[in-house]
């Protein structure tokens, strides 16, 4: 009896490193890297499927189209420009990371599998079928199947959530769509302020007024009747619509060091008694050469 429990405790990690998820190039340009180390490689139509562990990494161009089978009846369909990595295969959840997309349409059976994707939004799936597009300014999620598919983001919903849900949290039913307002780079408005968090800029017009509360900041909008198109709120290069009760949190917030105590410069100590100059010689004009003393 312990022999066999001991064999299966050796056995244990080997079966953890078999998850594999089953890539299948279906046209254009599809790479992938088997490991952070790894060197690149391109998936030809005469071998087009490779099975990918945890950590890897697939990438595809613009014209790119390939399949991800996953355990548990799990399908991605990715669509031109992609490029997404398997954070983690697991029994209990599988996330899979979107650094970029332009379409991706995820099925799910018994297990469950978390998409995160731009803007620190994460798209949560069961026994679920969602559509996920990245256009300019935006992110849209569209759940296609019967079952809830829950949404969290800091990024402004464009559908208002319920009064009972919580900020940044919304649960799509069949045929709702979330779109998220997702605009980078530099914003510089005129009227903008910006607050320093955790060495994170915040710009905001204002109409809002915001409270940095360690890994939190509390937005402090007027209602929404009184906000307009021009009111603004940036976070992490990201814009978004400000909302009353808005609370953004940021998970890798560091608390910033104190600042040193710079000590106060003493003042010049004055010379000593014997260490006084002598006298200017009175009458001589400022200089003029030694030898042209008045007599």
């Amino acid at each position: 009896m312990k022999r066999a429990l001991l064999v299966l405790l050796a056995l244990a990690p080997l079966a953890l490193a078999q998850e594999k998820v089953r890539a299948r190039r279906l046209s254009d340009v599809v790479s992938v890297r088997e490991g952070p180390a790894a060197t690149e490689r391109v998936l030809y139509y005469f071998n087009p499927t490779v099975d990918l562990s945890q950590g890897d990494q697939l990438e595809q161009g613009s014209g790119g189209h390939c399949e991800l089978t996953l355990a548990g009846e799990g399908l991605l369909i990715v669509y031109a420009s992609a490029h997404v990595a398997l954070t983690k295969l697991a029994a209990e959840g599988d996330v899979l990371t979107f650094f970029t997309l332009t379409r991706v349409e995820a099925q799910t059976g018994d297990r469950p599998l978390q998409l995160a994707l731009p803007g620190d939004t994460t798209c949560d799936l069961l026994q679920a079928h969602v559509t996920v597009h990245l256009e300019v300014g935006r992110l849209r999620i569209r759940n296609e199947s019967s079952t809830p598919v829950h949404v969290h983001s800091d990024l402004r919903l464009e559908r208002d959530p319920p009064a009972d849900v919580p900020a940044g949290e919304l649960n799509l039913a069949r045929g709702e769509e979330a779109r998220l307002v997702l605009v980078t780079g530099e914003v510089e408005d005129v009227g903008e302020s910006v607050v320093m968090w955790g060495g994170l800029p915040v710009r905001h017009t204002g109409d809002i007024e915001v409270q940095p509360e360690g890994d939190q900041l509390r937005i402090h909008a007027p209602p929404g009747d009184s906000l307009d198109y021009r009111s603004a709120l940036t976070v992490r290069g990201v814009r978004t619509v400000p909302r009353p009760g808005l609370v953004v949190r940021n998970p890798r917030y560091v608390e910033p060091p104190p600042a040193p105590d710079v000590p106060e410069p003493a003042p010049p100590a004055e010379p000593a008694a014997g260490d006084q100059p002598p006298p200017a010689d009175e009458g001589v004009p400022p200089g003029a050469p030694a030898g042209d003393q008045p007599k």
